[in-house]
C-alpha cells in the first residue's frame, strides 16, 4: 500500500520554515551545489541560513517529486552549479527570456 502524499494547504501548515524557502532550497540543490555550499546571491538568503541537516531532511521528505535528483550526479560534472542554467532573451514583438537547464539538454 503507497502512503499518500499531502500536498496543498494542509500539507505546510505549522512548518517552521515557508514554503518558498524549502522551495529554493531543493532548487538550489538540483543546480547542483552542496548542502553545506549554498550561493550567496540575496535571493538565496534564506535558504543559506537554513541549516544543511534541514535541507537533507527536505530533500529525503520530497525526494519523489525532484525528478532530476537521480541524475544530478552526473550533471554535476558537465556543468558547475552557476552555469547550469543557461537564459536567453528572445525578440519577438516583445522581449522573452528563454532559460534551460544545460545539463538536462544533454541528456
Amino acid at each position: 500500500m503507497q502512503a499518500h502524499v499531502h500536498t496543498g494547504p494542509e500539507a505546510i501548515r505549522n512548518k517552521t520554515y515557508p514554503l518558498r524557502t524549502v522551495i529554493d532550497a531543493l532548487s538550489t540543490y538540483s543546480l547542483g551545489y552542496s548542502l553545506e555550499t549554498q550561493p550567496s546571491a540575496s535571493n538565496r538568503k534564506a535558504v543559506a541560513q537554513s541549516e544543511h541537516p534541514t535541507v537533507a531532511g527536505w530533500l529525503a521528505q520530497h525526494k519523489d517529486l525532484m525528478s532530476y535528483l537521480r541524475l544530478r550526479d552526473k550533471g554535476r560534472h558537465l556543468f558547475p552549479p552557476e552555469q547550469t542554467i543557461r537564459s536567453i532573451k528572445l525578440y519577438h514583438r516583445q522581449i522573452y527570456r528563454y532559460a534551460f537547464h544545460r545539463p538536462k539538454l544533454e541528456f
